[in-house]
């Protein structure tokens, strides 16, 4: 059993607000490459959270997402940028 879950985000192609939304998840970052959507989204969700609960919800949120867990995904991956 794998130790991740995916969940899709789709956008309506021909319905301007959804372009809108998906133009700004794509912006390129400061390094001129295409966010990363999955952290992108996950930091969405951690700042609601905390709005949610008006302070820090665990220690764990506010630490770097690991996309990652080892250097070789990590160097496939790169190829990809």
């Amino acid at each position: 059993m794998s130790e991740r879950t995916t969940k899709s985000v789709s956008f309506n192609l021909v319905d301007e607000f959804d372009m809108k939304l998906l133009g700004h998840a794509e912006k390129l970052n400061s390094y001129g490459k295409k966010r990363n959507f999955s952290k992108y989204v996950k930091r969405l969700i951690e700042k609601d959270m905390l709005k949610e609960s008006n302070g820090p919800v665990e220690d764990k949120i506010s630490e770097p997402i690991q996309e990652y867990q080892d250097e070789d995904s990590k160097n496939a991956m790169n190829s990809f940028l």
